[in-house]
């Protein structure tokens, strides 16, 4: 029953890339996957992600089903819901906020450890496809292609690893695939805030030892809850200094 509950509540976490800015607006995994949580009166055996996967994606603030491939908005905690945070977009075709989770910053942080000229281009445009808050113009096939040509040549690229995490979280839950990927990406650059916030998400149903570790390491490094996992999956690390989110997203 409890692991139900918190398998429901991450998967309505995610929504990314992680910017929700209005309703037509928003991130994260699948982010199209998010529902609504129910009491459960009965469970004849352990829900999987591929049930998960199937419910619709919920505005747990006006309590109406989304469109699918949509994001959730909000959360359905009552009190407690995480409201949609405004963001200041980077006026992109492939808009992305310009702070916090796959924002414009993370991205210059990508690029500037990119030794070849001609993979900048290719990973700014895989970047944006993915995390741009512009939903509609999301490509996740073409993405993976283009960050799969990234690591040919440059195999080290830690922003191209997490990346592809996201893509997979995306491309039906794959949460093996998805945490290889971000795993990869904090072997190659230890101080990657944003591939840690995405470790703890994943583990947040599982493994908690990892994913409380993954989180306090974010948070030290400057991360944003911006999925409020912090108070319903680590309350423990909440309220610490370290692990105080910023204001932004």
């Amino acid at each position: 029953m409890k692991r139900i509950s918190a398998i429901l509540s991450l998967v309505t976490l995610f929504a990314c890339t992680n910017q929700t800015s209005s309703v037509t607006e928003a991130q994260a995994p699948p982010a199209s996957k998010g529902i609504q949580i129910q009491e459960v009166e009965e469970v004849a055996k352990p829900a999987s992600p591929n049930v998960v996967n199937q419910a619709p994606p919920m505005d747990a603030i006006k309590g109406k089903p989304l469109p699918p491939g949509h994001p959730p908005i909000g959360s359905p905690h009552g009190s407690q819901a995480v409201q949609p945070m405004q963001m200041k977009s980077d006026g992109n075709e492939l808009p992305l906020p310009e702070t916090g989770n796959a924002s414009v910053a993370e991205l210059q942080r990508g690029l500037s450890h990119l030794q070849q000229e001609s993979n900048k281009a290719v990973f700014e445009r895989a970047f944006r496809l993915v995390f741009t808050t512009d939903r509609t113009k999301r490509g996740y096939d073409e993405a993976k292609g283009l960050l799969d040509s990234v690591l040919q040549s440059e195999p080290n690229h830690a922003a191209s690893y997490r990346t592809l995490g996201y893509v997979a979280v995306n491309q039906g839950f794959n949460q093996e695939l998805a945490i290889k990927n971000y795993q990869k990406a904090v072997e190659l650059e230890p101080n990657y805030a944003e591939a840690h916030y995405a470790l703890a998400f994943m583990h947040a149903v599982g493994d908690k030892a990892a994913g409380a570790a993954h989180f306090k390491k974010a948070m030290e490094l400057g991360a944003t809850d911006d999925r409020g996992i912090g108070p319903q999956f680590y309350p423990d690390l909440v309220g610490h200094p370290s692990a105080t989110p910023d204001a932004t997203p």
